[in-house]
């Protein structure tokens, strides 16, 4: 599975109090998951089944970009 995560960020600031007016900012990140699920079927009588599953997965980092710009 290939996942990208981010956001956007914009914001004001008072200019008696930061040296900037104001700040825009953008995060982003991309990773691929590896799941490694087990699954065990259990008969529960005539056409009935009941699936109970689990197990780790894998998290490896692709690549990522962060920029900020003060204004």
């Amino acid at each position: 599975m290939f996942y990208n995560k981010g956001r956007k960020f914009y914001s004001n600031y008072d200019t008696a109090v930061y040296n900037y007016f104001s700040i825009d900012a953008k995060q982003f990140i991309n990773y691929i998951d590896i799941p490694l699920n087990l699954v065990y079927k259990i008969p529960l009588g005539g056409k009935t089944k009941f699936f109970l599953g689990g197990g780790p997965y894998l998290s490896f980092f692709y690549n990522g970009l962060e920029k900020k710009k003060h204004i």
